[in-house]
């Protein structure tokens, strides 16, 4: 998530409007569920990995850190969709075999979930969460949730910061220069870890009842020019996208 984060801020469309960006993320996802055939879907994946990497200025190398994790997901659930596990049905107990009509199942919904994939990486490595939870302020999204996703973004980054500077110090220790060593660091960063969670929940929790409870936390906003140009554009491109797959794919099923 940090290094997601890192490219938000740098990326070349940093100042384009939140609102433009997530209107053409959601247009996006619309053309990869009408995206019928597995190789038509793959394409649109392809092509919004171009978008987020030509257009936006994203690097190739951090695109696919980002993305091995979810990618390697779905490449598990492709596994599981495609083997059926038989049991007592031959000389073994148990027994895994491939169904055509499986495999064609399975290879649908992995391209259309790397495509919806794609889509959903364009707007995280594209827009820092600040600039979305502002969005979803304007939205009217319940003050509530908002507050919860803020807490949760800061202590994300927080926490982050907190692991590299144990791990760091471990590290000029000789702390991770046996496997004996290396358990035990670990060990020892994930207590410290734990009781510094601990520790910083209730600074929040006191942070809160200073509010009694009460009163938004807001970020400063930059002023935008050009947003109602961009909000058209975004929405032009992604109508253009989501035509040009329904053609391509013969009609929305």
């Amino acid at each position: 998530m940090i290094l997601a984060e890192q490219h938000a801020y740098r990326n070349r469309w940093r100042s384009v409007s939140a609102d433009a960006k997530s209107v053409f993320a959601s247009l996006a996802f619309v053309a990869a569920f009408v995206a019928h055939p597995p190789v038509v879907a793959l394409a649109l994946a392809v092509v919004l990995a171009a978008v987020t990497v030509l257009g936006a200025g994203v690097p190739v190398r951090a695109y696919a850190k980002v993305a091995s994790a979810p990618w390697s997901f779905v490449a598990l659930s492709a596994v599981t969709l495609a083997v059926s596990v038989r049991l007592g049905s031959g000389p073994l107990p148990v027994s895994l075999a491939f169904e055509p009509a499986q495999v064609a199942r399975a290879a649908a919904v992995v391209a259309r979930s790397l495509a919806a994939l794609s889509a959903m990486l364009f707007l995280a490595l594209t827009t820092p969460m600040t600039d979305l939870i502002a969005l979803l302020r304007r939205m009217h999204v319940p003050a509530t949730l908002i507050e919860i996703m803020t807490l949760s973004y800061r202590s994300l980054s927080v926490l982050s910061d907190a692991i590299h500077d144990m791990t760091l110090a471990q590290s000029a220790r000789l702390g991770y220069s046996s496997f004996a060593n290396t358990v035990r660091s670990l060990g020892t960063a994930v207590a410290l870890l734990a009781v510094e969670t601990w520790r910083r929940s209730i600074v929040m929790y006191q942070a809160s009842v200073a509010r009694a409870g009460g009163g938004e936390l807001l970020f400063l906003e930059s002023p935008r020019t050009g947003a109602a140009r961009e909000l058209a554009l975004a929405v032009l491109a992604g109508a253009m996208l989501i035509a040009g797959v329904v053609a391509v794919s013969g009609g929305v099923r």
